[in-house]
């Protein structure tokens, strides 16, 4: 399927140079297909644009449904309206799994505003789910190039870079996540397996106690990171963070099955025995 949306410059503003150094932005073969975008007359972008904020609602309240049929009433008022474009792309991720109209959705989206890292980074996902993985990553990419701080991209970006065996790529994305957010839990765990993996469990362990110690209720954190210290020979840490597991998660006790008592019995009273039966008589 040819997508729209490549890589290369944006259309210049009138008098501006265009850029041409930032893969992330459209490329200028795409830019013809601008032309069937511009904007719509003023009436139909303001109905469009209440059109877009129902959608969202919808969303918010979890009725995709009713959200995507919004979000397509805006882009039949104005199909400029990049933001509809993007939620009726998520709105159909919950429906299906038509990831080819996602596509094509988002790739407009990006044509319309190739600098959102929130459009880059649906895109990436829509791509590696259609087997264009080295597309998705330079998306994954560019979304982290336009916000450093988007975790989302990176996570993604990781988790793919591990379905691909790329563990150094992972690793990295993982990190500059506990840079920015030390106590991100899924980050510190998807990092802990590598170092894990990697031989280096006293590392893995360490980093998932910080987490746990900031977490605070977590006993499954804290049992974790006691059996990262054992597997590196710290048992003396270990043993202290199961001590804490243990306090939070208390062990259940093993039941003993008490023995059954005797119907009719009283506390203290011994049961009475049964009378002998009458002698039949001949």
């Amino acid at each position: 399927m040819a997508l729209a949306g490549g890589f290369g410059a944006v259309p210049a503003e009138a008098g501006e140079a265009a850029p041409t150094s930032n893969p992330c932005l459209n490329d200028p073969a795409s830019r013809a297909l601008l032309k069937d975008l511009r904007p719509a007359a003023r009436a139909a972008q303001v109905a469009s644009g209440r059109s877009l904020a129902e959608g969202l609602t919808q969303q918010q309240a979890g009725d995709h449904r009713l959200a995507l049929a919004a979000f397509t009433e805006a882009l039949r008022l104005d199909r400029s309206n990049a933001l509809a474009h993007i939620g009726a792309a998520e709105s159909m991720l919950y429906l299906g799994n038509d990831f080819d109209a996602m596509a094509q959705h988002l790739a407009t989206a990006l044509l319309l505003l190739p600098t959102s890292a929130r459009a880059h980074d649906r895109y990436a996902t829509v791509l590696a789910e259609l087997g264009e993985g080295q597309i998705a990553r330079r998306h994954w990419q560019c979304a982290i190039a336009q916000r450093s701080d988007f975790v989302d991209a990176r996570i993604h970006l990781a988790q793919y870079a591990l379905e691909t065996d790329d563990a150094k790529e992972a690793e990295s994305q993982l990190r500059e996540i506990l840079k920015t957010v030390p106590t991100h839990t899924q980050a510190a765990v998807m990092l802990a397996n590598l170092l894990q993996s990697s031989g280096t469990p006293l590392e893995a362990g360490r980093l998932i106690a910080q987490v746990a110690h900031h977490v605070g209720r977590s006993a499954a954190l804290y049992r974790r990171a006691a059996e990262l210290f054992e597997q590196g020979g710290d048992q003396t840490t270990s043993t202290r963070l199961r001590h804490e597991a243990d306090r939070l998660d208390p062990p259940k006790e093993a039941r003993v099955m008490r023995p059954l008592k005797r119907r009719g019995a009283k506390k203290g009273r011994r049961p009475k025995k049964p009378k002998p039966s009458p002698k039949s008589r001949h």
